[in-house]
């Protein structure tokens, strides 16, 4: 595993847990067997650490270092902290009689490393532990940016008065009394350890809710949640939507679940404004998390990444059919698997979809035997975060299918499927399998999204894990030589960090930005890489290059791939790139000036209209004359003013007109078999009915259509 073999954290925290075995035992059965003196015994513990810090810098020799400064704090902080700590906890231990010391010493040590998780974890909002035995766990698997927290300093102070404290104590049960230099050596360290365990919040080693609270500043109530937010970061209006959006998908899981009593109240929400926030308070940098195991059901997220509120949402409706104290599933797969079924169907493509498009035909099988090996933690979160989430997602909505959600609800603690739907795991994916290879259509997302999604390789793939902490230091360097206008120095530095990390996707966006005012369409496109890993911005930019130089046919191309790498619940992002390609296509050889004034006459008052004139000429909109309009440009247009109107109507949160403009959006995504727009709309006709009735139904009063 590349990064167990690398000087950085992870090493960090398996070679803690070896110095802590390996330096107890050896101290234990040096302080027992021989006369060898505390320092004596300190140096050769300390001087065995060499061996494994040898071995993690040879890689040097042939390839560049992840981040060296970062991973020599790590192991200093890590490997050397336990292996004192644990001849301290070895010179008390034979302090007096010998026997069954290295089992005692074994056994503290294991307490420690379970006690500690479970307290810091298991009883606070925060997503990292500190521990006296393997160091620490800094942030969630999937966060690729570990922030320096003082905290880890401070923790690892506390180690060292732990061992100071277990030295003292040692010393005076060897001399049989105390001598003022331990008094005093004990003394000081039990202050000093009380006092850190007073502040522990303070000294950031704990995270209470409160403080998040405190540090965040606003709340906006609603009927079951407590949103907490930065108010100079979110207007007030925003916040009432979001708190909408939060009722809207508890309700509509409620419904979808049969939850009914069992729904959980009084959710806290944390809206954090961006990224290093959150980190400084959390350790999450950007992993939306929703803590289940917490008495009090909570999500984090981060503003950038709203989007993933439906599935935080759907861990926090399924609380209730988990095990006792933790709330959850043993089973991760079905876990996560679970909560991607019931998430919102305006994010990406339909899991179905998305593993037909990135799976063969001959490599289903090998899909259903990951269902099989991987339902256990190591085995989901050993593979690629994308496939794991995606395959389990479509396996777990194909028995929802044919068993429905309560088959899934019963089964969900201790992951017994079989007991439950009465078919065993291999029906069950022959059963999956069997409805993919049925399935008549993919949808056309699904490929771009599945192959982006797929080929991000796993955490114990990657030979660097984590952004290295320099190459974000010169990032930020480049921002501030922006802000001064300095576009010279700004664009020096940036490509410095892409020479020597070409992974760091942030200076790669930033100098394509840069690039696109001033050179041509291809050194944006090596500034931002490999396309296959483009997103929506990415894209973006790309056809701004091309639209800068008349390059119309290529930009209009590259805003389509931009529209179908957005977010489906995106609307308004969505729909402005669609008129960018609109416009891109008007501006080519092909324009037809006559449709083009026509289409520019009819939509010039719209941002203006109010609500209601809108939806007028949005139900007249087949007068406008455009037969002359290519088919594809005149699909394009019009959906696109359909969508403009859901958005107006969402954003005035009128209930009436938003079920009106869903309905007849939905109509036209089926006339001209938009599936990824159908799910959307669909979603947002069952939003309108909840608003009008209570019930999120996705019936209009017209006849509905399939499901193109």
């Amino acid at each position: 595993m590349p990064p167990l073999a690398t000087l950085h954290y992870p090493a960090g925290v398996v070679w803690a847990v070896t110095a802590f075995v390996g330096s107890g035992v050896f101290a234990v059965r040096q302080f027992a067997g021989t006369t060898r003196s505390l320092p004596h015994v300190t140096r050769a513990a300390v001087a065995f650490l060499s061996i494994p810090l040898v071995g993690l810098l040879m890689p040097g020799l042939w390839r560049a270092h992840c981040d060296l400064v970062a991973g020599v704090g790590y192991f200093l902080l890590f490997p050397l902290c336990s292996a004192l700590f644990a001849v301290a906890l070895a010179y008390w231990l034979t302090s007096r009689s010998t026997r069954y010391a290295t089992a005692q010493l074994l056994g503290i040590g294991g307490l420690i490393a379970i006690a500690g998780p479970v307290y810091d974890i298991g009883l606070h909002p925060q997503f990292y532990t500190y521990n006296h035995v393997f160091g620490g766990v800094l942030a969630p698997i999937y966060d690729r940016f570990l922030p320096f927290r003082p905290g880890l300093i401070a923790f690892r102070g506390t180690t060292l008065l732990w061992a100071a404290l277990l030295v003292a104590r040692g010393y005076a049960l060897r001399q049989g009394r105390w001598s003022v230099g331990a008094a005093v050596m004990a003394s000081t360290a039990a202050v000093a350890l009380v006092g850190a365990y007073v502040y522990a919040d303070a000294l950031h080693i704990n995270t209470s809710a409160p403080r998040i609270q405190h540090a965040l500043g606003a709340q906006h109530t609603t009927e079951h949640f407590d949103v907490h937010y930065d108010a100079e970061a979110i207007d007030s209006s925003t916040v009432a939507r979001i708190g909408d959006d939060l009722e809207f998908e508890r309700a509509r899981l409620a419904h979808d679940l049969k939850a009914g009593s069992e729904a959980p109240t009084g959710i806290q929400v944390y809206l954090y404004p961006d990224a290093e926030t959150r980190a400084r308070l959390t350790g999450a940098h950007t992993t939306s998390v929703a803590p289940v195991w917490l008495a009090t059901p909570q999500m984090h997220l981060l503003m950038q990444r709203y989007g993933s509120m439906p599935h935080e949402m759907a861990h926090l409706m399924t609380r209730p059919y988990g095990l006792p104290v933790v709330n959850a599933s043993w089973s991760v797969g079905l876990v996560e698997g679970w909560a991607v079924a019931l998430d919102a169907p305006t994010r990406r493509p339909p899991p179905h979809d998305q593993v037909l498009a990135a799976t063969s035909p001959g490599e289903l099988d090998r899909r259903a035997q990951m269902v099989q090996q991987r339902a256990t933690p190591w085995g989901f979160w050993s593979a690629p975060g994308g496939v794991s989430y995606t395959v389990f997602g479509s396996f777990v909505a194909s028995v929802a299918d044919t068993h429905g959600h309560d088959a899934i609800a019963e089964a969900y603690a201790w992951g017994n499927l079989d007991a439950t739907t009465g078919c065993s795991i291999a029906a069950l994916t022959d059963t999956w399998l069997d409805q993919l290879q049925r399935q008549p259509q993919v949808d056309t997302e699904a490929r771009p999204v599945a192959q982006r999604r797929f080929r991000i390789p796993g955490f114990f793939a990657l030979d660097c894990p984590y952004k290295p902490i320099p190459a974000q230091a010169r990032y930020e360097q480049a921002q501030a030589d922006l802000s001064r206008e300095d576009t010279t120095t700004a664009r020096q530095t940036l490509h410095a960090v892409i020479d020597d990390h070409p992974d760091f996707t942030p200076a790669r966006r930033l100098l394509a930005r840069i690039q696109v005012d001033t050179q041509p369409p291809d050194s944006v496109t090596q500034a931002l890489g490999d396309a296959e890993a483009w997103q929506a911005e990415d894209w973006a930019l790309f056809a701004q290059s091309h639209a800068r130089h008349a390059r119309w046919n290529r930009a209009a191309q590259a805003y389509r791939r931009a529209e179908q790498a957005t977010p489906r619940a995106a609307i308004e992002a969505r729909t402005r790139y669609i008129a960018r390609a609109l416009d891109a296509d008007a501006s080519g050889p092909r324009a037809d000036s006559t449709w083009q004034q026509r289409l520019r006459a009819f939509e010039a008052p719209l941002s203006s209209d109010t609500l209601d004139v809108r939806l007028h000429r949005t139900r007249h909109l087949d007068t406008l004359r455009t037969a002359e309009m290519p088919q594809g440009w005149r699909n394009t247009w019009r959906l696109r003013i359909h969508l403009g109107t859901v958005q107006a109507a969402r954003r005035q949160r009128d209930a009436d007109a938003l079920y009106e403009a869903a309905c007849t959006a939905r109509t036209e995504a089926y006339a001209q078999n938009a599936r990824p727009l159908y799910g959307v709309v669909t979603h947002e006709i069952r939003r309108a009915a909840w608003m009008r009735t209570g019930t999120p139904v996705a019936a209009c009063a017209v006849d509905d259509p399939p499901e193109p």
